[in-house]
């Protein structure tokens, strides 16, 4: 069996190449592509949710001001805190559509390269290319956490009076104040407004507010992506104004110096 040593130089650098050579990701199969866009997308949700907790703590830590009850002080802190995890996942998925739909170009091109043949040297992947649905998907993923948290203290808050389950619902409340305060804290207020006229608001009402990262994750992503393609298309308008004054001024100088030209023979002639 031929030892390392008595490799020829060629093919000891053909089998360094083939190791290092990276996988191509420009071309996966169906399931491949589902899983990997549904990766992308939970990989991008997972900062939008912890500027979401971040949030939610400083609104809880704001809901000690006053231990005799909520004032109106506490309910502007932590308006003022679920305002900013919305600034906060704003930005992040006005990003992530430029990106995406900067991915989304590449892809294009490469796809309208392979129906000539032309094959494309650099890698690719899919599953990062804008898609209208994806700026939603990453929301949701994002507000899974509440809509979990909010089934379980419906239900509990249904059968508060049975056993132990008033206990569990004060300390599953608590833990959705903690981990989702954004989606729970609203609710916690209007419940306080209605106890005075005799009406119990339902935790179920806090899966309509845990809809807010969804909404506000799809538009922003929506409108991040519009302002890349608008970019893009006065980038290339810019470019195409450049290119045809350049041909003009091309095309004036070619004119005068062939005019200059006749002039000349016309005065050697005279």
């Amino acid at each position: 069996m031929t030892q390392w040593g008595t490799r020829p130089q060629g093919e000891r650098q053909m089998f360094n190449e083939s190791k290092r050579k990276k996988k191509d990701h420009s071309a996966p199969t169906r399931w491949q592509l589902i899983y990997r866009t549904a990766w992308e997308c939970f990989r991008r949700s997972v900062t939008v949710y912890l500027m979401y907790l971040f949030m939610s703590l400083l609104a809880l830590a704001c809901s000690a001001i006053d231990e005799n009850g909520t004032n109106a002080l506490e309910i502007v802190l932590q308006c003022l805190c679920i305002a900013g995890g919305v600034a906060f996942n704003v930005h992040l998925c006005y990003n992530f559509g430029k990106t995406h739909y900067g991915f989304y170009v590449v892809g294009e091109i490469r796809r309208k390269n392979a129906l000539f043949g032309i094959q494309s040297g650099t890698d690719h992947t899919p599953e990062r290319e804008y898609r209208v649905w994806k700026g939603f998907l990453i929301g949701f993923f994002a507000a899974i956490p509440a809509f979990i948290i909010a089934i379980v203290t419906g239900t509990l808050q249904l059968y508060m009076d049975v056993g132990r389950l008033n206990e569990i619902w004060a300390y599953a409340s608590f833990l959705f104040i903690m981990l989702a305060g954004w989606a729970y804290l609203p609710i916690t207020w209007f419940g306080t407004a209605a106890e005075g006229v005799g009406i119990a608001v339902s935790g179920y009402w806090s899966l309509l507010i845990a809809l807010l990262p969804v909404l506000v994750s799809g538009i922003a992503y929506l409108i991040g992506a519009f302002m890349e393609q608008r970019d893009r298309e006065k980038k290339a308008a810019r470019e195409r104004a450049i290119e045809e004054a350049g041909r003009r001024a091309k095309e004036e100088m070619e004119a005068r110096a062939a005019e200059r030209a006749i002039n000349r023979k016309k005065s050697k002639k005279k």
